[in-house]
């Protein structure tokens, strides 16, 4: 026996497949026919028409395709009225994929506004809240709760029916995905209400209402309100064929549509007349006959059997459909009926394992039924109390406000009497100052005259002063190329006289050439410190008139150190050291100009070097990587810096010492040199040690 009910159930599943195949190849074979009727239709009209027909007949792998070819034939038609039907049923095709509901959205936002326009935007955008509803979380859903059913208790004048229906539909939308209680019930009666009310009646948008409210009411067991929902939907199914039969569209079918209609609704048999209950099965059956989807649906989910089977009272009939749809059924609320339905057949029939199965899973199944219901509750309880909340809140403030409005007219009035009184003063003022004006017209032309005078003697002293600037800058120019012609004409000489004195010392014999060396050396230094200031006077020249430039590129802080101390070696006096503080530690690179950085230590060494007898000078560095800076410190046992004297050291031609060498350039140039990098030259305070520490901080750019 079963093997039997193997073999026929696989003849029967042979049997569903194949006539799914062969409607497959009709309606491609119909497409391909149509197609070929579209390249000679004779006007767009009648393309249009063919192009409706094509996405009618299209099988559901095909229909995506067709539709975006029908919806660039209505755009070639003109007519706004059918690029909008096209767009409205290209996002109810395509209703899992967000990019091109969006992109329906956009088109049809940039369609001229018209009632129609305005309600296919309503319904394109609640299409794309259904489908992204159930991505967002939990907390997501519950903050856009808060805020609709805060917005929606607000009366706004200046929101019309069409925003109105669509802030209450997004309100369902998330109240269905999150509490499908009471509260979403009261919202989707007021949202039926709306929808009646809107200036232009849509079906696409009623449809997809009334599904949503028969599908609540019935899970909320509610099936007076879910069967009037349905028979507005077969009432607008009806409509929408009539309108097909009228326009000639032969290929739209909305058997799958009623049939969905008719097996819900005989769920809700108890509040059905027997002759309901007969003609509603009677059409599923017909239906079934007539198409093989629907009779394949109807193969594989008995429910709607069960549901005419159990209204009339056919338990033992009912019972095997029971035991085997219970194993299929994936909605808990299915679940619940199934067990129900299978513990009244049981004991209609006594049949005590049906009775004992249907009663220990229907009160499992209830008691976690209740649980869900109790919490769902609760949550809707707490989020009526939070909104409430609100709203008290939102009318303190509304009292707040209207108290404020009514201090600030109390104000105005206030202030307006203050104006008046100040207009009337100010009156008065304005007629004794005319009069006073009257009296100072006259010396008014007077002291024009004298005015004139002046005039003509401020514009002889502008030209004048004028002369001077032009002179001025003249004597400027002639000093810059003197001091840079003396640059020259000191510094040839100069190394003439060295080569010169190193060649006489080369020439004389081994006994005198020691003596000679030393006057030889200290010509050497004096011609170093001469051309030293020949080149403090041009870099403070530059300076001073903003030539000086600077040209950054990473170098070696230590290569910078140890290239100042080789300048300055000749010129430390016998018995005094020179160390470098970060021998031996890793080298660190800065982006800076080395040119002018290495004057700067050059000048701070040689001073350290012309005021230390004895002991030690020290150069030394820190990179604050952190920070990016990196500060240099030259340090003397010299005589030191006297109190008072930090900043006085470093301007133009200051000397702690008449007797000192040099014109006191030296730390003025370093200052400005470090202000041109973008630093700062100072003397070290904090430093106790014997004599003085300079520090040279410049930003490492690297």
């Amino acid at each position: 026996m079963r093997r039997t009910l193997f073999c026929i159930s696989l003849l029967i599943c042979g049997c569903i497949a194949l006539s799914a195949k062969m409607n497959y190849k009709r309606n491609v074979a119909i497409l391909d026919s149509l197609r070929n009727t579209l390249s000679s239709a004779p006007t767009i009209a009648d393309s249009l028409a063919i192009c409706y027909d094509m996405f009618d007949v299209a099988p559901r792998s095909l229909r995506g395709p067709v539709g975006m070819e029908l919806y660039e034939m209505a755009k070639l038609s003109g007519d706004a009225s059918a690029k909008l039907d096209v767009l409205r049923r290209i996002t109810s095709f395509y209703t899992s994929n967000d990019t091109i509901q969006r992109w329906c959205v956009a088109e049809i936002e940039r369609i001229p506004e018209t009632d129609e326009q305005k309600a296919s935007a309503v319904f394109a955008r609640t299409m794309l809240l259904s489908s992204q509803v159930n991505k967002l979380t939990e907390a997501q859903r519950k903050k856009e709760i808060y805020r609709l059913l805060q917005s929606s208790r607000v009366k706004d004048e200046n929101m019309s029916e069409y925003e109105r229906v669509e802030q209450l539909f997004a309100l369902c939308i998330y109240l269905n995905a999150t509490l499908q209680g009471d509260v979403l019930s009261d919202y989707l009666t007021r949202l039926g209400e709306l929808i009646k009310q809107m200036p232009y009646h849509l079906d696409a948008l009623s449809n997809i209402y009334y599904l949503q409210a028969a599908l609540l009411y019935s899970d909320n067991n509610e099936p007076e309100k879910s069967i009037a929902a349905y028979r507005e939907l077969l009432a607008l199914m009806d409509r929408m064929e009539q309108r097909n039969v009228a326009e000639g569209r032969k290929y739209r079918n909305y058997d799958t549509n009623y049939y969905s209609i008719y097996r819900r609704m005989l769920r809700n048999a108890s509040v059905l007349t027997d002759e309901e209950i007969d003609e509603y099965y009677n059409k599923v059956l017909n239906i079934a006959r007539q198409n093989s989807d629907v009779r394949a649906d109807l193969e594989n989910n008995e429910m709607a059997i069960i549901y005419y089977l159990m209204a009339k009272k056919r338990y033992s009939e009912a019972l095997p459909l029971l035991r085997r749809q219970v194993a299929r059924a994936e909605r808990n609320n299915t679940k619940i009926y199934l067990y129900k339905a299978m513990l009244e057949a049981g004991t209609a029939i006594d049949d005590k394992h049906a009775m004992f199965d249907g009663a220990v899973n229907y009160s499992r199944m209830l008691e976690d039924y209740f649980k869900e219901r109790s919490y769902l509750s609760a949550r809707e309880f707490k989020m009526l109390y939070a909104v409430n909340d609100l709203k008290l809140k939102n009318d303190e403030l509304t009292h707040s406000r209207r108290e404020t409005e009514q201090r600030f007219h109390r104000n105005a009035l206030w202030v307006c009497g203050v104006l008046v009184f100040v207009l009337l003063l100010f009156a008065v003022l304005l007629l004794l100052s005319y009069r006073k004006a009257r009296r100072l017209a006259t010396n008014l032309s007077r002291s024009n005259e004298s005015l004139v005078s002046e005039r003509d003697n401020l514009q002889r002293i502008q030209r004048e002063l004028l002369e001077a600037r032009d002179r001025a800058r003249k004597a400027d120019r002639h000093k810059t190329e003197f001091i840079n012609n003396m640059s020259h004409e000191i510094t040839t000489p100069l190394e003439t006289i060295v080569e010169c004195s190193r060649l006489i010392v080369d020439t004389v014999s081994e006994e005198k050439r020691r003596y000679l060396e030393h006057y030889m050396k200290a010509m050497e230094v004096s011609a170093d410190m001469l051309r030293v200031l020949v080149n403090d006077v041009l870099d403070i020249a530059s300076m001073d008139n903003s030539q000086m430039v600077v040209e950054c590129r990473p170098v070696s802080l230590a290569a910078l150190c140890k290239v100042a101390l080789t300048a300055t070696g000749k010129y430390v006096k016998d018995g005094v050291k020179v160390r470098f503080a970060n021998q031996g530690e890793p080298d660190e690179t800065v982006n800076t100009d080395p040119k002018r950085v290495e004057q700067v230590l050059v000048n701070l060494l040689n001073n350290a070097a012309k005021f230390t007898d004895e002991g030690y000078i020290e150069i030394g560095y820190e990179a604050d990587r952190h920070n990016r800076f990196v500060t240099f410190h030259v340090t003397d046992t010299g005589c030191g810096i006297p109190e008072g004297k930090d900043e006085e050291i470093f301007e133009r031609f200051t000397k702690l010492s008449d007797i000192s060498e040099g014109l006191g350039l030296g730390l003025n140039i370093c200052r400005m040199v470090a202000d041109l990098l973008g630093g700062e030259v100072k003397l070290d305070r904090s430093y106790d040690g014997p004599g003085s520490r300079f520090v040279f901080t410049i930003p490492n750019m690297v």
